[in-house]
């Protein structure tokens, strides 16, 4: 366990993103397509040879949604003239790799290998330091906010440390091991 944290203004990366392959239950990789479509996801699995691609907004709440990858998601309601988006399917919902069930309900997850680590040394330090926020010279949004200002109560919350920190060695144990070569 450290001694103290100190949280930078850069985040983890989020990409690539570990989910749960819809095919052989595997460990698939979601990263940014190659050829630079924005917000378009390719998502591929090494144990079965899967691939699909979707657009996305990256992972959020223990899961990764590839939508389709066309525009033609969206209309506009006669009657309110408000823009509408179709719901997602099952199967446009992938589960994260690193997930699990924490503290009475609540799911604590990580993207991928980079993302975990943070959340191990942050949870794990006995003190932790936050940059010092501000307001944004248009005065709109607070700027150098780190991640730690956007994990939840429950998880920075003293009384559920252990088991946090057991639910990321858990985690942790999970990842696929590097291949040689």
């Amino acid at each position: 366990m450290a001694e103290r944290f100190r949280d930078s203004t850069t985040w983890p990366d989020r990409w690539p993103a570990l989910v749960r392959c819809p095919r052989c239950d595997g460990c698939a990789r979601a990263v940014p397509a190659a050829d630079g479509r924005a917000a378009v996801v390719r998502l591929s699995c090494p144990s079965c040879a899967l691939v699909r691609e979707g657009r996305s907004g990256g992972p959020a709440r223990g899961e990764l949604r590839l939508g389709p990858v066309d525009d033609g998601r969206t209309w506009r309601d006669p009657d309110t003239r408000l823009i509408s988006t179709w719901p997602d399917t099952p199967d446009q919902i992938h589960p994260l790799w690193l997930r699990a069930p924490c503290c009475g309900g609540e799911v604590l997850w990580a993207a991928n290998e980079e993302h975990l680590a943070y959340l191990e040394d942050y949870i794990g330090a006995d003190l932790r330091e936050r940059p010092e926020a501000r307001i944004s010279p248009m005065g709109r949004r607070w700027v150098g906010k780190g991640l730690s200002w956007q994990l939840p109560d429950w998880m920075k919350a003293a009384k559920h440390r252990d088991e946090v920190l057991a639910t990321l060695a858990d985690l942790r144990a999970t990842l696929p091991s590097a291949e040689p070569g």
